[in-house]
């Protein structure tokens, strides 16, 4: 097979891609997406005079929904910070490095992109867990790999994987080991269960560590039985949304876990919520329900039970506003009456005849 040269015609301009972002997360993201992120990098080296949402739609021949999809994207994936003026408009947008976050550069930015985009990229706990990491140096990688067990786990890492592990897959593989202290069996089984959903991503499979830390997963059984169990609230969603002939997209997935691991919501819970999606606007909305659960999770609720007693508190709430309201509407049209049976019997006087 002949080799292939890449070249360019002169005076032709190009814009730099970080090899970061093809090698870490190209792989995983949206193709929509990486539009997105691609214009910003062109837009950072040759600014736009009027870089807006609609602007932004127009050129990539997006909805602006699908360019506030993109942004809080790559927000979650800590690649991008979205700054927010005083009227909780975008105002700006800057490139951050792996490992940042939005909260890191922007402490004082206040809100979200509305249109109900879900809030992933607002996990503290995975920024916190980012800032431990830490280099190791190549005689540091070395010792490791005298280790036996640490050596046959970059073995089976380049074999799930099907490359060469690069400096960074090394890197990542030591910080969940030596920094998150993970088994070397832990590790085989979170590659394995990543590539079997079809990502190859270091950095998918980092952050996927990470959220397996905060879990409590101390080794492969633990692991397991919470796949198991997401599984489970997956199939659930699925049955009560009537979705036929395919799984959850990750976009999907993404909602049921944050439901899952940042609300802390029972399966009933979730389920219930859909239910309501259902009944409310006949179409499966993971936005929709996503809102539900949020306004449950600001009033506490924990279990069906509290949910029922917080229904009762709403409609006796709506039973009192729609009485108060009644009665505002007879008052006023007692004082209505009132005031034209006086202009009548003014009427009246002024035509009784006179006695001669």
């Amino acid at each position: 097979m002949s080799s292939i040269t890449i070249h360019s015609e002169k005076n032709i301009t190009y814009t730099n891609v970080p090899d970061f972002f093809i090698d870490d997360y190209i792989a995983d993201a949206n193709g929509e997406f990486v539009k997105v992120y691609l214009y910003l990098l062109r837009c950072l080296h040759a600014p736009v005079r009027k870089l807006s949402i609609s602007y932004m739609a127009d050129v990539l021949n997006h909805t602006e929904k699908d360019i506030r999809r993109a942004l809080r994207y790559w927000e979650k994936m800590g690649l991008l910070g979205l700054e927010y003026d005083s009227s909780n408009e975008l105002s700006g947008i800057c490139f951050l490095s792996p490992g940042k976050s939005n909260t890191d550069v922007f402490a004082t930015s206040k809100a979200s992109i509305p249109e109900y985009i879900p809030p992933m990229a607002t996990s503290g706990n995975i920024i916190k867990a980012d800032t431990m990491r830490r280099d190791y140096s190549a005689d540091e990688i070395s010792n490791f790999k005298r280790d036996e067990k640490v050596s046959e786990l970059f073995y089976i890492a380049e074999t799930y994987l099907r490359r060469t592990l690069s400096a960074s897959d090394c890197q990542t593989l030591l910080y969940l080991y030596d920094g998150l202290h993970f088994s070397t069996e832990l590790e085989e089984y979170l590659i394995e269960y990543c590539v079997s959903k079809g990502h190859t991503s270091i950095r998918y499979i980092e952050k996927t560590g990470i959220a397996w830390s905060q879990k409590g997963i101390k080794n492969v059984a633990d692991a397991k039985a919470q796949n198991r169990n997401h599984q489970k609230s997956h199939n659930a969603v699925i049955k009560a949304f009537g979705i036929r002939g395919r799984d959850l997209v990750d976009s999907e997935k993404g909602f049921v876990d944050k439901w899952n691991r940042n609300y802390g919501f029972s399966p009933e819970l979730i389920i219930e919520a859909c239910n309501r999606t259902m009944r409310t606007i006949h179409q499966p909305s993971f936005e929709y329900t996503d809102k539900i659960l949020q306004n449950w999770k600001e009033n506490k609720i924990t279990s069906l039970s509290e949910l029922t007693t917080l229904d009762n508190c709403y409609q006796q709430k709506n039973k009192s506003a729609l009485s108060a309201s009644r009665n505002m509407r007879q008052t006023s049209d007692f004082n209505q009456r009132s005031y034209d049976y006086a202009q009548l019997e003014k009427q009246l006087v002024g035509t009784r005849p006179h006695n001669d």
